[in-house]
């Protein structure tokens, strides 16, 4: 299943995010970057933790901490993803 997240932050060790679906902590996920310029990046992590950040009353959103979990044929992507989405955070 295909969700849009929020990243807040990129580092060589994962990624934050804010969503509006919890994830479960300690799964291992798939996910697809669309940076603005070059093609997707598909990076695999490990949910650090998700905490519910949105009131009861409002609709659920979720800040959640992810570890990449890079296979050695993963790292490559690793470093594209940095390379283009890291700056991109910085300036925004």
């Amino acid at each position: 299943m295909a969700a849009a997240m929020d990243v807040q932050d990129v580092s060589l060790g994962g990624f934050s995010a804010e969503t509006a679906m919890p994830f479960f902590q300690g799964r291992r996920h798939d996910f697809e970057f669309t940076p603005p310029a070059g093609a997707p990046i598909i990076v695999s992590a490990r949910v650090a933790y998700c905490r519910r950040i949105s009131g009861v009353d409002a609709a659920p959103r979720y800040h959640s901490g992810f570890e990449f979990t890079p296979l050695d044929e993963s790292r490559a992507s690793i470093d594209a993803l940095i390379a283009q989405v890291a700056p991109a955070l910085q300036a925004g």
